[in-house]
């Protein structure tokens, strides 16, 4: 039976689920740091809040962030669901908002190591910005 891939958008209401794909993260939570200094209530500040879901279980999260004036972006994906399309799915959602919303640039960071995170922002209109530091590059992409 193939499972399911589904898109839906969350609040804090939905914590236990957005706690359950932290929790299976694994490796991924190397590059997606987000929540290590921010608690659930963040969410609040969002433009807009995402989970994947393969199935039942999540596989994926994205989000659109209002904060120091810019409109960030965050994605990430459970170890061993990268590479399968669900990323780039999850992207043209929360892109499709932004641009529907008229949000005039999308900024997000990204470890220079992250090759396939790198690229896929590259094939989605982003430009590198400036490096933040030895390992982190800031990135921009205009309204298209």
């Amino acid at each position: 039976m193939v499972e399911e891939f589904s898109i839906k958008r969350i609040t804090k209401l939905d914590a236990l689920a957005l706690q359950q794909f932290i929790a299976a993260i694994g490796h991924s939570v190397k590059t997606f740091r987000y929540f290590d200094k921010r608690p659930i209530d963040v969410l609040d500040n969002h433009k807009l809040t995402l989970l994947a879901f393969l199935g039942k279980k999540p596989i994926g999260y994205g989000h659109l962030d209002y904060e120091g004036g810019k409109t960030w972006l965050g994605i990430a994906m459970i170890e061993g669901y990268t590479g399968k399309g669900f990323g780039k799915k999850i992207m043209d959602y929360l892109l499709t908002y932004a641009d529907e919303s008229n949000l005039p640039e999308i900024h997000l960071s990204v470890d220079k190591e992250n090759k396939a995170a790198v690229s896929l922002y590259d094939k989605l209109d982003f430009e590198v910005v400036k490096e933040l530091n030895s390992s982190v590059i800031l990135m921009k992409r205009l309204k298209q």
